[in-house]
């Protein structure tokens, strides 16, 4: 069902724990902090959980960008 035809669409969270982001995006839990120490996946610490606040789609339309070669320059981290 397409959404506004009675579908509910849930939003999107604004952090995943890593185990559930990668079940979401088809790759490797080493090519994830790959991903991630280049600055295409962000990350925060919370305690000893680590969350990631790059969405599955912000990442997924990142690397289509990239294979056009439209790639942004890795965020900056604080």
């Amino acid at each position: 069902m397409a959404a506004g035809h009675g579908a509910v669409v849930q939003p999107e969270p604004a952090a995943w724990r890593v185990h559930t982001w990668l079940r979401e995006v088809p790759i490797s839990r080493s090519k994830f902090y790959e991903e991630r120490n280049a600055g295409r996946i962000e990350t925060v610490k919370v305690g000893s959980t680590t969350l990631v606040t790059t969405s599955p789609r912000e990442y997924l339309a990142g690397l289509r960008d990239r294979a056009l070669g439209n790639e942004a320059p890795p965020r900056e981290t604080p």
